[in-house]
């Protein structure tokens, strides 16, 4: 500041500095601290954070699914195929799941071939055996001699659950009982698979 001879400032000399680079690219870390390399979603932590925070934090009479996505034979494909075409088919799958759910529900990969999601808004059993079933049909293909599938394990907050370690207890349980009963299969918690 510059002052006159009654002390009153009448100037004020200053640098201005443009950070916005600086900005972008602590942004840039921040993403890339949250998503899975591979594939570009969330990663483990950031997805359970992120759910956590809902189910902590939730909108009156707010109902959600969680739902566990694994892929069938990934293993059979990275020995047959290769970990490069493996990789591709998890890179694939991830692409289908965002275009298949809306920007306010949460998709992650949480590690190998398993991916979590959290929908807002899921109000019956019935809404999310109808998402599922699209789920399973979405992820079901054979490109290039490559067959791949996927198996659904979920439950309903916060009927299942109202935390995310019951919901996934939970939905994980749904998922064995649908890799038991074989591929392509969804299961929901307290339900027999379909």
């Amino acid at each position: 500041f510059l002052y006159d001879d009654k002390g009153h400032a009448y100037s004020i000399i200053g640098k201005l500095i443009d950070i916005s680079e600086e900005e972008a690219e602590k942004q840039e870390l921040i993403k890339k601290s949250e998503t899975d390399g591979m594939t570009g979603i969330y990663n483990a932590v950031t997805t359970k954070n992120l759910i956590n925070d809902i189910i902590k934090n939730p909108v009156s009479n707010s109902k959600g699914a969680l739902i566990i996505i694994d892929c069938d034979d990934l293993k059979h494909i990275n020995d047959t195929q290769g970990h490069l075409c493996g990789d591709a088919v998890l890179v694939e799958l991830a692409a289908k799941m965002l275009s298949l759910f809306r920007s306010t529900d949460i998709v992650g990969r949480i590690g190998g071939d398993e991916f979590l999601v959290f929908l807002k808004n899921v109000n019956s059993r019935s809404q999310l055996k109808l998402q599922a079933k699209s789920l399973i049909d979405a992820f079901t293909s054979e490109a290039d001699g490559i067959e791949y599938s996927c198996s659904i394990g979920a439950a309903l907050y916060p009927e299942d659950g109202e935390t995310i370690d019951w919901l996934f207890k939970n939905a994980d349980s749904a998922l064995y009982n649908s890799k038991r009963a074989g591929k392509r299969r969804i299961s929901l918690h307290g339900e027999t698979q379909l």
